[in-house]
């Protein structure tokens, strides 16, 4: 098992906000701003580029897969291959890094949701379905008790929609299901001492996960599974950082360019997947020395969950709010004007972050640790998990 030190911990601290920031520039800019190519000014060279360098979204959540992969998927294989897994620990420290963010953020979601609804629905942005990634649904429609319950046990994208405008909230159910799916595989085949009757009945259950989740979601758990593939890896295997960092930027510039068709669009992903956790790998053996800016990147992807799954509501209110009160923020053609608006919100986005994660993220080992006691579970170690 490949051990975590200083200076891969600060690379994956760097992937964790960078990925973030990429989700969050991309969403603000699709909010404001049309199509490329949808008038002169756009040909411009600078305005090709900051279409290009905020057009990662999609990408990023590769790179969150592998480190979901990496960092909870190896902590999984650790423990049940050296016989110290606990199934009722294990639940306790998902529900604990997944629920105070995601909960808070169903709630806050619902209510910038319904201020917008109400106050703030111009040109049907809230009920008609604005024709753009994100937002091409009526968010009225989904802002109901039936599709909150429903996202509360992660049954969005299965068996209805996700909550209000929150679709980034799609990749959070993926990543639920594969935390209950992945130990229920490897448990029956690792797992030490345990009854045939048990084992069997784990792997029973993981197999009808498998069925129910099916599609789109079954097949990006193969990309979560390539995130083990830097603990799987012999250790005797040399790969320079540089190398894998090379290799991950090609992978980056491919996917970005869609140089490869869209019907392999799994190809494209599934390679930048095994990219980036080459860059882990070379990474790990590059020595302890942290990366410079360790304490930035740290703190920036302290909250980089909580920037996931609550800005895109506030910043769909804000946008609505502005093309009501001023008739311009929505959809507009670039302009030098519309850069620093795009500049706003993504501060924006991150100032409700840090707030978010003041009650929920910042509180993690806290939270852990109260939830640990009341189940009868001993004190966490450490806070693993994206």
């Amino acid at each position: 098992m490949l051990t975590i030190n200083r200076r891969l911990s600060t690379f994956l601290d760097a992937a964790r906000w960078v990925a973030a920031a990429a989700v969050i520039q991309e969403h603000a800019r699709i909010l404001i701003l049309a199509p490329y190519g949808g008038g002169s000014a756009i040909g411009h060279w600078a305005y090709g580029a900051f279409y290009f360098m905020t057009g990662f979204g999609r990408i990023a959540v590769i790179v969150f897969f592998v480190l979901s992969g990496f960092l909870v998927g190896g902590e999984v294989l650790r423990q049940v291959s050296s016989g110290v897994f606990s199934w009722r620990e294990y639940a306790v420290k998902r529900a604990a890094r997944l629920y105070p963010v995601y909960v808070l953020a169903l709630a806050a979601g619902g209510a910038f949701d319904w201020a917008g609804v109400h106050h703030a629905n111009i040109r049907g942005v809230y009920t008609a379905g604005d024709p753009f990634p994100g937002l091409n649904f009526s968010i009225a429609e989904r802002l109901n008790p039936p599709v909150l319950a429903q996202n509360l046990v992660f049954l969005q994208g299965l068996t209805g929609p996700t909550f209000g405008s929150n679709q980034p909230l799609w990749s959070i159910a993926f990543e639920a299901w594969y935390y209950i799916l992945f130990p229920l595989l490897l448990w029956p085949v690792l797992g030490r001492g345990a009854p045939v009757a048990a084992r069997a009945a784990a792997l029973c259950a993981g197999l009808a996960v498998m069925c129910f989740i099916r599609g789109e979601m079954l097949w990006y758990f193969l990309i979560w599974l390539v995130g083990l593939a830097p603990h799987l890896l012999p250790g005797r295997m040399r790969i320079h950082w540089s190398l894998g960092l090379a290799a991950l930027a090609l992978m980056l510039v491919v996917a970005r360019l869609g140089l490869i068709p869209p019907q392999l669009a799994f190809v494209t992903e599934t390679a930048l997947a095994l990219a980036f956790a080459l860059s882990i790998f070379g990474f790990s053996q590059s020595g302890d020395a942290p990366l410079p800016g360790g304490r930035i990147h740290g703190y920036l992807a302290s909250f980089s969950y909580s920037l996931y799954v609550s800005h895109w509501p506030l910043l769909v209110l804000v946008v609505a709010a502005t093309a009501k009160a001023f008739s311009w923020g929505l959809r507009m053609t670039p302009s030098p004007g519309a850069i620093p608006f795009w500049a706003l919100l993504v501060i924006l986005g991150y100032a409700w972050a840090w707030c978010v994660a003041q009650l929920t993220e910042f509180r993690l080992l806290a939270i852990r640790a109260a939830l640990l006691r009341w189940t009868g579970c001993r004190r966490p170690r450490t806070a693993t998990g994206p």
